[in-house]
């Protein structure tokens, strides 16, 4: 077995937390209300000290025989292992107190239960983990391997089991969660909701913030600005997260350089067409001003474009998975749909879109972060209407869409569907008609709901779209 002293070299002291378990034992002998907040979630055993372990083990006893736990109550319930500890505790309990009086500065009484449960689980999950080892060992050697993994995944989910679940909570924990949460926006100044803004005013009325957890869907005609406006949306959300220290943008684009990305954020700052800058036809004039804002502009954006192609789910996933752990992950975007290739070779189409949007529905749910997920749309359909809008039929695959995401998001140019449909030049008057239809739309464009979870459907806001800049703004 191992000993005790292994044990304690295994847990660094930095671990222990002992100046947090004494301030929330002060703490809560003067706010007993605060007591019966957590003592249903701090246990004995996530005391590291093992006088912290006793005091706390006899509030729990002193509170389940009706008694609101004070100095003078703990004293007839503590486990008095010693003399000198009974004589020892009146003193040591005021010095806690005193000790808590003097150091009230940035005391967050949440925080330091957090802290001192995280530590006990860990401890008592490496604890845990080296029980299995010691029974794996003491195993006979005939035993079946997986008798043996059977064993020891029993030890371990022993000491998981005390109420560490994150995801299976009260009602009640639940709430007190939503309003932590509403409290740490508003102490940081974020009145008004919370969530990532996604930058433009119309988008913002249609869609709202972009929250953890949801998936949203981006879709419309290719060529139509799909890719455009999901950079606008990410470049401001990315504004967003940098000031509120909630992390990086992941952007997986299956479909458009790196580079494409910079020369369009390049193109909107500095009103150059960003096909010069992609093609580098640009004067030297221009070429101070692009290097400048390279280097001193595009840096502001927490923003990484991952250009990897033929990505599957389990990929997406684990590079996704990467920058949480290196930089703190804020939100994900991927574009596209339908270039996320599956694992099994004969899935359909159909299966291809289904699984996908799911998988991603549980990513941004195990991430809680938001996820923007960019769709194509079947153009014939919407050329054959004679509106010429889009609607949630025409995803491929939209079935599966309209039941998993959280919001399908429409972006329409109707300038790209009257293009199309240019009538024959021997048709005079017809191709008239058209050519005047075609100089009253060029830049309007539109972003539409079509399904929003909580929201209202079918909201509607217009914008302009510049085409040289691949830039959309608010009217």
């Amino acid at each position: 077995r191992v000993s005790n002293r292994r044990r304690e070299d295994r847990v660094p002291a930095a671990d222990a937390a002992p100046d947090q378990e004494r301030a929330i034992i002060a703490w809560c002998l003067t706010n007993p209300h605060d007591f019966y907040e957590v003592n249903d979630k701090l246990q004995p055993e996530h005391f590291s000290h093992v006088r912290h372990h006793r005091i706390w083990e006899a509030m729990l006893t002193c509170s389940s025989k009706g008694k609101t736990p004070n100095r003078k109550q703990i004293g007839l319930y503590i486990d008095k292992r010693d003399r000198e500890e009974e004589t020892a505790l009146p003193v040591l309990l005021a010095s806690m107190i005193h000790e808590l009086q003097n150091s009230m500065e940035g005391f967050d009484f949440q925080a330091y239960v957090d802290t001192v449960r995280s530590l006990g689980d860990r401890r008592q999950i490496v604890a845990a983990l080296e029980e299995a080892i010691v029974r794996t060992r003491a195993m006979d050697v005939a035993t079946p391997i997986e008798d043996v993994i059977e064993e020891s995944i029993r030890s371990i989910s022993t000491a998981t089991s005390r109420g560490q679940d994150r995801d299976m909570r009260t009602y009640a924990d639940w709430g007190l969660s939503l309003a932590r949460r509403i409290e740490t926006a508003f102490a940081k100044g974020e009145e008004g909701g919370l969530g990532l803004s996604p930058g433009l005013k119309a988008v913002q009325e249609v869609m709202g913030p972009l929250l953890g957890g949801k998936l949203y869907v981006l879709a419309g005609m290719s060529s139509g600005g799909k890719s455009a406006l999901a950079r606008q949306i990410a470049e401001a959300a990315a504004k967003d997260a940098k000031e509120k220290k909630a992390g990086w943008v992941y952007q997986s684009s299956m479909e458009m350089h790196g580079e494409e990305y910079a020369a369009r954020s390049l193109a909107e700052e500095l009103g150059i067409p960003s096909f010069k800058l992609e093609r580098a036809d640009v004067n030297r004039a221009e070429l101070d001003r692009i290097s400048v804002a390279a280097y001193e502009s595009l840096k502001e954006y927490p923003i990484l474009v991952d250009q990897r192609r033929r990505m599957t789910l389990d990929t997406l996933r684990s590079r996704m998975m990467d920058v949480r752990i290196r930089y703190g992950l804020a939100m994900g975007v991927v574009d596209h749909l339908l270039l996320i290739r599956s694992a099994r070779k004969a899935a359909s189409l159909q299966e291809r879109v289904s699984e996908t949007v799911e998988e991603l529905k549980i990513m941004a749910g195990e991430f809680n972060v938001p996820i923007l997920l960019l769709a194509q749309v079947n153009e014939k359909n919407i050329l054959e209407r004679p509106s010429g809008w889009p609607i949630a039929a025409d995803l491929f695959g939209g079935q599966a869409i309209q039941q998993t995401a959280d919001m399908t998001l429409f972006v329409h140019r109707p300038e790209i569907v009257t293009r199309r449909r240019e009538p024959a030049k021997t048709a005079e008057f017809k191709h008239r008609e058209w050519e005047d239809k075609l100089v009253m739309e060029r830049g309007k464009a539109f972003v539409f709901t079509d399904k929003g979870r909580g929201m209202e459907g079918g909201l509607k806001r217009e914008l302009t779209f510049d085409g040289p800049t691949m830039t959309f703004r608010d009217i």
